[in-house]
């Protein structure tokens, strides 16, 4: 009887407001944060039980799903792709700013922490936006702007002197310095995945004043003019203008000889 007394004060301390409980990957959440007025829905792969508490870093519980709103909704079999049973969580309701996480009495589990802040997204869009720095070719990347990635030289500047490639017609020797590598290699694409880049940077300028400053931490920086357009010119447009006179089809690609060194062989060949 004494034991079984102790394992329920025990249990009901673990559960208590003012102890932290284990963190759980069964619950799923935006590990950005959510902003205010956005939904916020997130997805437990154990079941919840029937109610989900918002917490704060302390343990202080300040919102309770669903009695102060909000719903949990039991999806189902997720198939084949994971076997998980799911459930979404939907605290929308919630809007204060603040850091907090996620708790399930029933489960005695509690989330990673995430924040609720207009700003929630922030960082990861100015990280996003600066990749296409890192990203560009035959351009020195110092200190001052890449950190700790920084590279003294200019990679890739044979591309100056780029012929055609085997079975394609010749049109002489091109500069193709310019552009920007491709997704962990050297290669530089001319087709949608560059035209996309364009257009999705400059409808986020078009439509979203954040993406209109000019403090990403890059060379044209802090000159009044925004960095979004300059992320775009002169050298990633031009590379494209100067492919296109050699009548690309949009399936061609400049490619590098040698991946995953620190200074690869010159991207040589343009592949059909």
């Amino acid at each position: 009887m004494r034991f079984r007394t102790l394992m329920g004060v025990a249990m009901l301390a673990a559960a208590s407001p003012g102890a932290a409980a284990p963190v759980t990957t069964s619950i799923k959440l935006d590990n950005l944060g959510y902003r205010p007025l956005d939904p916020k829905v997130v997805i437990f792969t154990a079941n919840p039980g029937a109610t989900v508490q918002v917490r704060t870093p302390s343990n202080t519980v300040v919102f309770t799903v669903p009695t102060s709103g909000g719903t949990i909704v039991a999806k189902g079999q997720d198939g084949p792709a994971s076997n998980d049973t799911v459930w979404w969580v939907d605290f929308t309701p919630f809007a204060v700013p603040g850091t907090y996480h996620l708790f399930s009495p029933s489960l005695n589990q509690q989330s990673y922490e995430f924040v609720v802040r207009g700003d929630a997204y922030r960082d990861v869009a100015r990280a996003a936006l600066k990749t296409f720095y890192y990203q560009r070719c035959s351009t020195p990347k110092p200190s001052a702007y890449a950190g700790p990635w920084s590279d003294a030289m200019a990679c890739h500047l044979a591309d100056r002197t780029t012929g055609p490639a085997i079975d394609n017609p010749n049109r002489g020797i091109k500069d193709l310095t310019g552009g920007w590598h491709d997704a962990g290699d050297y290669n530089k694409y001319v087709w949608s995945a560059t035209s996309n880049a364009i257009l999705f940077l400059l409808r986020a300028y078009e439509d979203q004043p954040a993406f209109r400053g000019d403090d990403l931490g890059v060379p044209e920086s802090g000159n009044g003019v925004p960095d979004v357009p300059r992320q775009l010119s002169p050298a990633r447009c031009e590379y494209r203008l100067r492919r296109a006179e050699i009548g690309e089809q949009p399936s061609q690609a400049l490619r590098t000889q040698a991946r995953g060194e620190a200074q690869p062989e010159p991207c040589s060949e343009i592949f059909g």
